[in-house]
Parts: C-alpha cells; sequence; structure tokens
C-alpha cells in the first residue's frame, strides 16, 4: 500500500524518538544488505541507522522524488519501504525497515 510522504516522516519520527530496534534491508542492483539497528538520526531530508553495536552507520537522502509503502507484517507492527527510482524504465533501488519485537 502506498504511503504519503508526511506518513512516512511520521513513523521515521516515532521510531527514532521511541528508539525502535528495527530491521533495514537494501536493495541496489548487484547490490544487497541486510542489518538491525536503530535511527540515529532523522530529519525531513535524510535517515542515518546505526547498526545494532552502534560500530556502523548507515545513511540515506529521502529525496523528494522518493516513494513510500507500508504494509503489516508479521510478527512486527509493520514495514516501511522506500523506492528511489530514477527513470521509470528503470529497476527502483529499495530499501525497507521493519520492527523488530524483542
Amino acid at each position: 500500500m502506498r504511503a504519503a510522504r508526511a506518513e512516512a516522516l511520521d513513523l521515521f519520527s516515532k521510531w527514532r524518538s521511541e528508539g525502535t530496534l528495527l530491521e533495514c534491508r537494501i536493495s541496489l542492483p548487484g547490490f544487497t544488505a541486510r542489518f538491525r539497528g536503530r535511527l540515529s538520526r532523522f530529519t525531513s531530508d535524510e535517515v542515518r541507522f546505526a547498526s545494532y553495536d552502534n560500530a556502523s552507520e548507515f545513511a540515506a537522502s529521502l529525496q523528494p522524488g522518493a516513494e513510500f509503502g507500508y504494509r503489516e507484517a508479521a510478527q512486527s507492527d509493520g514495514t516501511l519501504a522506500v523506492f528511489f527510482r530514477i527513470r521509470d524504465t528503470e529497476p527502483s533501488d529499495f530499501m525497507s525497515f521493519t520492527e523488530v519485537q524483542e
């Protein structure tokens, strides 16, 4: 289900303020990654995600053209997906955040 940018930003803000443990999945052409951690910084333009052990950090720009989707996920409160599309004819870069039940 598509989510409005404002809804996605509200969810990022909630996760940041509550210190929610998240699983982050990233998919780019020829590259995938998955790790757990928490949002270490959040603005309307950028999200920073610190690894579970705080040894590593990932930052992503929330560009104006980013598309957002949300779905309920089994054993979590939900998944927020962020899609970055350069051209309609190319596959989207993909990043998702899923709440992890501790």
